[in-house]
C-alpha cells in the first residue's frame, strides 16, 4: 500500500480484533489524513469484492496524536485511552453500522483541528462533528465514512 508511512518503523500491538498502530514521532500527521484512507479503503473494496460476506471486512479507525510512554505491557499513555474512546463512541459506533462503506474513521478534535482543517487534499468537509461521552471523555470527535 502506497501511503508515505514507514511501516517498518512503525509500533504494531494486536489485542483481540484490534491493532494499535504508533507511527514514529517525525513523521508528519497528515499522512494518516492523507494518503492512508484512500489507499485502506482501495485495499479493502477488493479484499471485498472478491470474499462472500461472511469474509468481507469493514474497518473503524480512529486518529490522534499525543506523547507516549513505554511500560511492561507496552506502550501506554493517555492518547492511546483516547483514541480508544474514540472508536467506543455511541455516535461512530451508529454511523458505521448505517454504512455499506469498508471504512469509517473517527479523528480527535485536536486532530481535526490541527491537521485536518485547513488542508483541502484530506477534504475537511467529508468530515462530520459527533459527540464523544465514554467513560471520563466527553467531547467532540470527527466522523468520515470513507465512500470511494
Amino acid at each position: 500500500m502506497k501511503t508515505g508511512i514507514p511501516w517498518d518503523f512503525c509500533h504494531v500491538e494486536v489485542v483481540g480484533d484490534s491493532v494499535l498502530v504508533l507511527i514514529p514521532a517525525g513523521l508528519p500527521k497528515g499522512v494518516l489524513a492523507g494518503r492512508l484512507p484512500a489507499a485502506l479503503t482501495t485495499e479493502l473494496r477488493t479484499h471485498n469484492d472478491t470474499h462472500p460476506p461472511a469474509q468481507r471486512i469493514k474497518l473503524r479507525m480512529a486518529l490522534h496524536a499525543g506523547e507516549l510512554t513505554r511500560d511492561d505491557l507496552g506502550m501506554t499513555g493517555s492518547a492511546i485511552v483516547h483514541a480508544h474512546r474514540l472508536l467506543d463512541a455511541a455516535a461512530f459506533k451508529k454511523a458505521c453500522a448505517g454504512s455499506r462503506a469498508p471504512l469509517a474513521m473517527i479523528v480527535s478534535a485536536w486532530f481535526y483541528a490541527e491537521v485536518v482543517r485547513h488542508r483541502p487534499e484530506y477534504e475537511p468537509g467529508t468530515y462530520r462533528p459527533v459527540h464523544v461521552a465514554v467513560k471520563e471523555t466527553d467531547g467532540i470527535g470527527w466522523v468520515r465514512v470513507l465512500r470511494t
